[in-house]
């Protein structure tokens, strides 16, 4: 990750990361939403740039998506409503986190010829499908019956089934093709307890890290990052 981000950017996503994880606060400040925007924004163009087999729709571009995802909610919403990264904000936030902890395993990755900018395409994009799966209750509201006693988001009720199969459906909007190294990691990020693996999902998610060993990778980073590691 380090030859495709420049300095300046390794450190401005570590020392963001670190002022938040240090911060008491429930609240994601603007200029601190704004710089998550540009860091993930200089991520995606790194990924379109330098990803073989990556190719967009006609008339997508990198603008383009950004706005697409400002308009789902990407920059809006939380990664969770009750276990992790719960406030205003923290999907992109969580995000971010992933791509860092992934750079934590860098040697990892070349040790066993993974590219660096498919893992952190695959972080990028591997939650994109919560921008469907929660909605902000205000304080008082009733949500599956109950009162809400403080604002948050909570879960969709009306969100389409799916989780790492949603992600990959929302991007293809923008991408035409996307490698399956990519697809697989993305699909089996959430690992043994993938919702869209028949039967014996353990297994499913062996047979995955077996033939993309990324799948282990962006696995490893999403539950460090869900852990607050």
């Amino acid at each position: 990750m380090g030859i495709l981000l420049d300095l300046k950017t390794t450190g401005a996503l570590e020392a963001l990361l670190k002022a938040n994880k240090e911060s008491t606060t429930e609240v994601l400040t603007e200029p601190t939403v704004a710089e998550m925007k540009d860091l993930f924004k200089v991520m995606l163009g790194v990924c379109m740039r330098n990803i073989n087999g990556l190719a967009v729709h006609p008339d997508v571009s990198l603008e383009s998506i950004m706005i697409d995802l400002e308009l789902m909610g990407f920059f809006e919403v939380s990664a969770s409503s009750s276990t992790h990264h719960k406030r205003r904000h923290d999907l992109v936030y969580h995000t971010l986190d992933v791509v860092y902890h992934i750079m934590g395993l860098e040697k990892l990755c070349a040790d066993n010829h993974i590219d660096m900018a498919e893992m952190m395409m695959g972080a990028l994009f591997h939650d994109l499908c919560k921008t469907d799966d929660y909605i902000w209750a205000d304080e008082g509201s009733i949500h599956a019956g109950k009162k809400v006693n403080k604002a948050r988001f909570v879960s969709n009720p009306n969100k389409q089934l799916g989780h790492g199969t949603k992600s990959l459906l929302f991007m293809a909007k923008w991408f035409k093709e996307v490698p399956v190294s990519i697809r697989s990691s993305i699909l089996f990020h959430m690992g043994p307890w993938v919702d869209e693996a028949p039967g014996d999902k353990a297994n499913a998610y062996s047979n995955a890290v077996s033939k993309y060993f990324g799948v282990l990778i962006i696995h490893t980073a999403d539950m460090a990052s869900a852990r607050g590691v």
